[in-house]
């Protein structure tokens, strides 16, 4: 049953992503912005991704850096799909049993969003193709999975459209980094926007005091 569910969320995500590239290609791809708690926003995504990481025996570890909520003007949709694309792609390519880490960091006047995985890594003459169009680089999805190669093309068209920023650091045989950047917006989001959570641990890789989505043994 979990299988069944796990394929038809990801016919759903190509199906999504397909109309999307196209949406943002004719510029009918509007954006409803309004304050976003980017830490329940992180929540939500790592809990999407749980159950693919369930199949494949990996660990997600969720965390926050920093004082107070990391409010940053969005449309929550969009924002969501385009953190959504980057933990399911480290779920995706990342081996049976491995670990992936989401951090969420508040700086002066910005917002991080990391997505840090113990994975293949990608080589140096690939990196600078990461995000473009319909680009299907070496490695391959340790799951079956399908790609559309537009994933993280649509990351980064959104992440623009936010006026931030995203880009890869990493290194083969090591793992990589996944990095959104965002303005830090002043005020506080709506209870409309998303439900109060407790404060997240404060460590990039987390021992015991970090939340954690864990599959079975």
């Amino acid at each position: 049953m979990d299988l069944i569910f796990s394929s038809s969320d990801e016919m759903l995500r190509l199906v999504t992503q397909l109309l999307d590239s196209s949406a943002l290609e004719s510029g009918k791809f509007e954006l409803n912005m309004r304050p976003v708690d980017l830490g329940t926003l992180a929540q939500l995504v790592v809990h999407k991704s749980q159950k693919q990481a369930e199949l494949k025996q990996q660990v997600i570890h969720i965390s926050q850096v920093g004082e107070g909520k990391s409010i940053v003007m969005a449309d929550f949709d969009r924002l969501q799909e385009a953190l959504d694309n980057l933990v399911n792609n480290a779920v995706k390519y990342s081996d049976k049993g491995r670990e992936i880490w989401v951090k969420v960091e508040n700086e002066t006047d910005k917002v991080r969003f990391e997505v840090s995985d113990n994975g293949p890594g990608i080589s140096d003459d690939e990196l600078p193709k990461v995000f473009d169009k319909f680009q299907k680089l070496s490695n391959q999805p340790t799951g079956g999975e399908s790609s559309t190669g537009l994933g993280l093309s649509i990351v980064k068209q959104i992440v623009e459209m936010h006026n931030g920023m995203v880009w890869v650091e990493s290194e083969v045989g090591v793992g990589s980094a996944f990095v959104v950047q965002l303005d830090a917006a002043a005020g506080k989001a709506g209870e409309s926007d998303f439900q109060d959570r407790p404060a997240l641990s404060s460590s990039r890789r987390p021992s015991g005091n970090a939340d954690s989505i864990e599959s079975p043994s």
